[in-house]
Parts: structure tokens; sequence; C-alpha cells
């Protein structure tokens, strides 16, 4: 799926509808733009603590899902 979205022939859209098709199989009823905009939140919050964290004399803020998107968005971005 990464090689899709990397690749410039299958457009966002096509690629989210895949994932959401993926989810539903899995029992989840899911729109593809639900999956685009909630990774888009996902990466939103990600940054918002990684900004914070990076300021000096902030106290660190902790998310449980902070290394998963680290790794996410290392892979995808």
């Amino acid at each position: 799926m990464e090689q899709k979205f990397n690749d410039g022939k299958v457009s966002h859209k096509k690629c989210w509808e895949m994932v959401s098709k993926s989810l539903k199989d899995h029992a989840h009823s899911i729109t593809g733009p639900q999956c685009a905009y909630k990774l888009r939140s996902l990466k939103k919050t990600y940054k918002s603590i990684k900004n914070h964290n990076n300021k000096s004399g902030n106290n660190r803020r902790t998310w449980h899902h902070f290394e998963v998107l680290k790794t996410i968005i290392i892979l995808i971005f």
C-alpha cells in the first residue's frame, strides 16, 4: 500500500478507498475520506506535541500514540 501512495500513478483518494475496503473486510465501517481525515488529525497532534517538546522551558507532553506515529510518518513522508 505504501508504494501506491508514493507511486503517483494512483490518486490518494483511490488509495484511501482501498484502505477503507480493507477495513470494511475486517468489520469496520469507515469511508476513505474518514481514513484520510483521521491520519491528518493524528499527524497534526503528533506535530503539535513534537513542537511543544522542542521548546525549552516547556514541560514534556506525552501521548500513547507518539512513537507509533513517529514511525508511520518516517515511513510514509
